[in-house]
C-alpha cells in the first residue's frame, strides 16, 4: 500500500505556535543622533515581524513640541535585511512605521492618534522642561499581518544560509523630532515574533513569499501633478502617502489618482474623499497630510482579505500614484515632499 503522503496545513492547531521573545544575542542598543544602531536576529522560527521597543530620556531646554511628523521622526530609517544583506524587505522612516501600524489593526494608533490615551507604559512623550521619561512601542511588519494572513511572508530565520538583521538609523539633530532639544537617553529593544518549524515531512510550509515594505520620496518642485512610479515587481497591496509642503504636513492635494499604462484611472479621488475613506476603514482620525490607497481591504478588516482590488503590478508595464497639489500651495526650497510607502507581495523562485 502506498505511504500517504498527505501534509498537514501550518496554521493548524499544534502543528506551529506562534511566540514571542526578547532578540537574545544582540539587543539592547544606544540610539545617538546621526549613527545607526544594527541588530543580528537570533536564528529563531519563522520570522513573523518584531516588537520595537524605544525608551529612556529626553532633556528640553524649555517646554517644547514634537514635530508634526511625531516622535518617531527620531528614526530616519528602519530596515530589515535578509539574505546576508543582499535583500531588503522593509525600508521605511520612523514617522512611515508609525503610520504603518496605524493601518494593521482597526482603531489602533501606537500614540493612540487621537482616538484613545495609551496607557503610559505604552507610549509616552512628554515635553516639559528638563528631562522626560520616554517610552514607544511599535509592531514591525515582516509577514503580511499578525491575524488571518499570518503565514504569508513569514521568514525561515532557522537557516545557516540565512542571515537576519535590523537597522535603526537616528536622525542627525534633535530638532527633527522635538522642539527646544537638548540631549537625549534613548535605548532600543528588539522582540521577535515567531512561529514554530514543523518537520516539513509531515507539514505544509508557508509558500516562498516575502513582503515588501518599502518608502520611496518625491520632490514636489511645483503645485500641479507630483507622480509615484511604483515598482514593478509582486502584487501591490498597500500605498501609505504623506505631502509635505514647505516643511510641514499639509492636506493641499486636489486629487488622487491611480494609474496605469498611462492611459487607465482605476481610482480618481479628492483628497478629502481618500482622508474619509481611511477614517471608515480604520476607525481613527487620518491626520493632515495623511493619505492610504488601500487595495487589501476586501473585508471588515484592515490588511486583511482576499486580493480582489491588488494589483499584479507585473501585468503592467507602469503603475503610478498621482497627487495633485493645490494652486496657489506655498512651496519652501528643499523641503516639499511626497512620501510613499508600498507594501507588496512577491513570489520568489525557489
Amino acid at each position: 500500500m502506498a505511504e500517504d503522503t498527505q501534509l498537514l496545513p501550518f496554521r493548524m492547531f499544534q502543528v506551529t505556535r506562534q511566540r514571542m521573545q526578547k532578540n537574545q544575542d544582540d539587543n539592547d542598543k544606544t540610539l545617538t543622533l546621526g549613527q545607526t544602531a544594527n541588530f543580528s536576529i537570533d536564528k529563531v522560527g519563522f520570522l513573523s515581524g518584531f516588537i520595537l521597543k524605544i525608551s529612556g530620556t529626553v532633556t528640553l531646554s524649555a517646554a517644547g513640541a514634537i514635530v508634526d511628523r511625531g516622535a518617531m521622526a527620531v528614526l530616519d530609517r528602519v530596515k530589515v535585511t535578509i539574505l546576508n544583506g543582499n535583500l531588503t524587505i522593509v525600508d521605511v522612516s520612523g514617522p512611515h512605521l508609525e503610520l504603518l501600524n496605524r493601518v494593521l489593526f482597526r482603531g489602533y494608533a501606537p500614540s493612540g492618534n487621537g482616538v484613545y490615551t495609551p496607557s503610559s507604559n505604552v507610549w509616552s512623550t512628554p515635553v516639559a522642561m528638563g528631562a522626560n521619561t520616554w517610552v514607544m512601542h511599535l509592531f514591525v511588519p515582516v509577514g503580511a499581518n499578525f491575524g488571518s494572513a499570518f503565514d504569508t511572508g513569514i521568514i525561515n530565520a532557522q537557516s545557516s544560509q540565512n542571515t537576519i538583521s535590523v537597522s535603526l538609523q537616528t536622525t542627525g539633530t534633535g530638532a527633527n523630532f522635538v522642539s527646544n532639544y537638548s540631549s537625549h537617553s534613548l535605548t532600543a529593544q528588539l522582540f521577535n515574533v515567531y512561529y514554530d518549524v514543523p518537520p516539513p515531512q509531515k507539514v505544509k510550509w508557508p509558500l516562498n513569499q516575502i513582503v515588501r515594505t518599502i518608502q520611496s520620496t518625491e520632490n514636489i518642485t511645483a503645485v500641479g501633478d507630483v507622480k509615484h512610479e511604483v515598482e514593478r515587481q509582486g502584487t501591490l497591496l498597500q500605498l501609505l502617502g504623506e505631502v509635505r509642503c514647505n516643511g510641514s504636513r499639509s492636506n493641499a492635494v486636489d486629487t488622487l489618482t491611480v494609474r496605469t499604462n498611462n492611459s487607465n484611472y482605476p481610482y480618481v479621488v479628492p483628497g478629502s474623499i481618500n482622508q474619509a475613506l481611511y477614517e471608515g476603514n480604520y476607525s481613527q482620525p487620518c491626520g493632515t497630510g495623511v493619505f492610504a490607497q488601500d487595495f487589501w481591504h476586501s473585508t471588515e478588516n484592515p490588511s486583511n482579505g482576499d486580493l480582489r482590488d491588488a494589483f499584479n503590478l507585473e501585468r503592467y508595464t507602469k503603475v503610478e500614484w498621482i497627487a495633485a497639489i493645490m494652486s496657489g500651495t506655498t512651496l519652501g526650497s528643499g523641503n516639499n515632499f511626497f512620501d510613499v510607502t508600498r507594501r507588496a507581495l512577491v513570489n520568489l523562485v525557489r
